[in-house]
């Protein structure tokens, strides 16, 4: 019984939903601030921009998106799927804007430091 419970615990911590990160996350989106966002960026990933892919350093990533943003007029994000295992986590999620939606696509990998991004994707739907 004890392997049972000990068992349940286990798979379901691994699987918990890590709200305050995605909050983050969505809430960095909605107010533009790429800085709190930069902050779970890997050292180097992989940037989409409108179809437009390049590895930047975590500190032109951070200008590269803020560019982007900068020119949006946004109006909501929201997650439409997330998924995870044991190294990875994968989220969509869409920007709202007054004139079009954005996909946003966001690969994290499981890090010495902690869940980072490693590809960053927005392209306009």
């Amino acid at each position: 019984m004890h392997i049972i419970i000990s068992f349940y615990l286990i798979v379901s911590t691994l699987f918990q939903p890590d709200t305050g990160f995605e909050k983050t996350i969505s809430d960095s989106f909605r107010s533009k601030n790429t800085r709190q966002l930069a902050k779970y960026f890997a050292p180097r990933l992989n940037v989409s921009i409108d179809g437009k892919s390049q590895v930047y350093s975590n500190v032109q990533a951070e200008a590269v998106l803020r560019k982007k943003l900068s020119n949006l007029q946004i109006s909501n994000f929201s997650y439409v799927h997330k998924s995870q295992a044991s190294q990875s986590k994968y989220y969509i999620g869409i920007i709202k804007t007054n004139k079009e939606n954005y996909s946003v696509n966001i690969n994290l990998s499981k890090q010495s430091s902690g869940w980072k991004i490693t590809e960053l994707q927005v392209n306009q739907k």
